[in-house]
Parts: structure tokens; sequence; C-alpha cells
């Protein structure tokens, strides 16, 4: 399926942010999509065509990611720095009013999560979409991971790393990624933007996974809107107790979990997925109206 509008725009340090939308630009209702870690919008080409038959979507390629270009040298991204690239894309297409949904997915939900606590719960926004999403936070996260996950993770994230024991660990954590073996094709366009990201970011992924400092509780106890969370049970990167323990924090949360599905719902069990997400959608607008 082919956007309705693909183009550049000037985020945050002036750093050139790709962005792709689909569907009638006339629809109020939006569908905010963010990518995980070594990503790109691209991860989301089984929702594009589905989900904006019935609303208008955004998808985005976070800095270092996609076709969205890096920070310039010498600078280093923070909290904010990802927050204010969520907040340049709806500026920019005049979606700060309109009913607003995002969906995170894996680094996404940490991106979104630091989004809320720097830019604050717009009125707009109608509803969150969380899948195998960091949302929770960094330290529950590291805490419930396994030692095989923080080997890959640590790997790709640490400075004094070699690039050959990084490389390594790339290779793992696309396996990492889902229950299944990806058919061919979808492995090779994987693999593709996921070098692409883990290149662009070799000299400061040890800063990507930071999060704005809160009172987590206090927080979660402020979100007003209606969360979905989305986990296949084989996760290997986020532990389903992580998601389970967010869910039981989070005042106005379901969750789903799939059987036979790792990391990436939205591309292991698609047409489940898509159902899953427009019937949570649905159900929050008729809340709001």
């Amino acid at each position: 399926m082919f956007p309705t509008l693909s183009t550049t725009i000037a985020g945050p340090s002036d750093v050139p942010l790709y962005l792709e939308t689909y569907g009638d630009p006339t629809e109020e209702q939006t569908l905010l999509l963010v990518h995980g870690g070594f990503q790109s919008l691209r991860c989301f080409h089984q929702q594009f065509a589905a989900l904006s038959e019935h609303y208008y979507i955004i998808a985005l390629d976070l800095p270092y990611h996609g076709r969205s270009w890096p920070i310039p040298s010498g600078l280093r991204p923070d909290p904010t720095f990802w927050a204010q690239s969520i907040r340049a894309v709806l500026a920019h297409l005049q979606r700060l009013s309109s009913p607003l949904f995002i969906a995170a997915w894996s680094f996404g939900g940490l991106v979104v999560r630091n989004y809320l606590l720097t830019c604050g719960q717009e009125e707009n926004l109608t509803g969150l979409v969380l899948v195998s999403s960091l949302f929770g936070g960094i330290d529950a996260y590291q805490y419930l991971q396994d030692e095989a996950t923080v080997q890959v993770v640590s790997k790709l994230t640490m400075q004094s790393v070699s690039l050959p024991e990084k490389f390594a660990a790339f290779e793992q954590f696309i396996e990492m990624l889902t229950a299944y073996p990806l058919p061919s094709m979808e492995r090779d366009i994987q693999y593709g933007y996921n070098v692409k990201a883990f290149l662009h970011g070799l000299s400061c992924t040890d800063s990507w996974l930071q999060e704005m400092p809160c009172d987590q509780q206090q927080f979660f106890g402020k979100l007003h809107v209606p969360v979905l969370l989305v986990q296949g049970l084989e996760d290997a990167l986020v532990p389903i107790s992580y998601t389970r323990q967010l869910a039981l924090a989070l005042p106005h949360s379901q969750i789903l979990e799939y059987e036979d599905c790792g990391h990436a719902p939205f591309l292991e069990q698609p047409e489940r997925f898509n159902q899953d997400v427009l019937r949570f959608l649905d159900v929050c607008m008729s809340q709001r109206t």
C-alpha cells in the first residue's frame, strides 16, 4: 500500500525526521505508530491497509532509524530528545487537538513514556496500545530480564564492546524478535533496516535506554486513558512478567497474551493483532462520545 504522504520534517536539533501517513487526511481520529529500537516504520507494513480504513495513520522513523537521520556529531540523545521527535511530528501534521491514539512497540514504549512525562497528557490523547513495550520503565525491565537477554542487550548498547561482538549480538537480537523464524523475504527486510539503525547508533546506543525521572505510581495513576497491552507468551526480549506487572499498575488497562508468539505480535499474527487493535480503538471512541 502506498502512503498518502511521505515527507521529511525538521525534528529536535533540526534532525531530519521521516514520516508517512496512510488513510484519509480529513479523518480526525488519528493513530500514531512508534516502532522499536533498531527498527523502522516499515515493521508495521501489515497494519497500514487494515487500520487506515478506519483511522488516519501516522508512522515515523525515530532518529537514527529508517530514513531519519542521526543526531549531529557531538550531541547525545536524552529522553526529551526522543519525546520532542513525537511532538514535532504531531505538530507538523496539526494533530495536537484531534482524537489521538498511540501504538508503541518495545523501545517505542519508553519513547512514549518519556513523551508523556515531557509534554504532558494532552486532552486529545484517547488511548494507548503498548506492544511488548518498555512503558513500565527501565529499572523493572532490567530487574526481570533473563541472563541471555541481558548479555545480548548489553553487547548492543555498551560502548566498551568490540565491533565483532556487537555484530554477533545483533544476529542474536534478530533471531530473538519472533517465536518462529520469519519468511526469508520478511527476515531480509528486517535485517536491512535493523543494520542501518545499528550502524547509525554505534556511537550512542548506551544513552538510548534512559527515562525521565518520575514518581511512577503517581504517573500511572494520572494516566486517564484506556491502555491495551499486547504481548506474545514466547517473547524472548521483554519478560511477560514485566508486562503483567505493568497491567496491574495501570488503572485503565487490559492485557492480551498471544500464544505461539514472540516479541512482534503485529508481524507474527497480523490479522489477529489488527482486529484486536481496531476493536480496542472503537471501544475507546464510543466511551469518549
